[in-house]
């Protein structure tokens, strides 16, 4: 009786689990980075360049590969890639919680800035910095939403560092943070010590 009980709960924590994935709306487009129609749904501005590669990926068989060019000392914020709220449809509706999560991975250890925001008055709702390291984790933030309206999403160069760096599954969803499954088994998640206090003071250009 009690292995038939263990069988029983074991079964409706995993069943809880696949539902609660089933569940995930993805609002991002093109953030898998599988197919080339994927990269046309993201700009870059300042000195760099993304593109596909199937060489790396944390989920699937690719990822987007940010290669920095160069760097302008007076815009620490640059290069940058982004999806812009108006180009691309994501909405959210006021009081509701939403998560942001990506992999992350750098060609040696860098900070990144990722901003969730909306217009006008570019107003960011999520803005964290985070130390990224040589390997893949999975990394999330949750907040709930001020207003119903579309939103964007940044990666910012934080600290001007002139250092590469890939990013995959990039999802925008309602509710809490889910992690994201990898052959059956549960994303590396990025640590809070990895967490970097975001700056107040940078607005990034359009």
């Amino acid at each position: 009786m009690i292995v038939g009980m263990a069988i029983l709960m074991a079964w409706a924590l995993s069943s809880s689990l696949f539902a609660a994935d089933e569940e995930i709306v993805n609002l991002v487009i093109g953030g898998d980075f599988e197919e080339d129609i994927d990269m046309t749904h993201w700009t870059v501005n300042g000195d760099a360049a993304i593109e596909m590669d199937k060489k790396e990926a944390a989920v699937g068989d690719a990822s987007l590969f940010f290669e920095i060019n160069g760097i302008d000392p007076n815009k620490g914020w640059q290069p940058q890639f982004r999806q812009l709220p108006w180009a691309i449809a994501m909405a959210v509706e006021k009081g509701k919680t939403y998560t942001l999560s990506v992999f992350l991975k750098a060609e040696s250890n860098r900070e990144i800035q990722i901003i969730v925001f909306y217009d006008p008055g570019d107003v960011r709702v999520i803005s964290e910095n985070v130390l990224v390291g040589t390997e893949w984790e999975e990394y999330s933030f949750t907040s709930e939403w001020p207003e119903t309206t579309l939103v964007g999403i940044r990666f910012l160069n934080a600290g001007a560092g002139k250092i590469s760096y890939w990013v995959d599954c990039v999802r925008f969803y309602e509710g809490e943070y889910v992690p994201t499954e990898i052959e059956g088994e549960k994303a590396v998640v990025g640590s809070s010590d990895k967490l970097i206090t975001a700056w107040g003071d940078i607005k990034a250009k359009y």
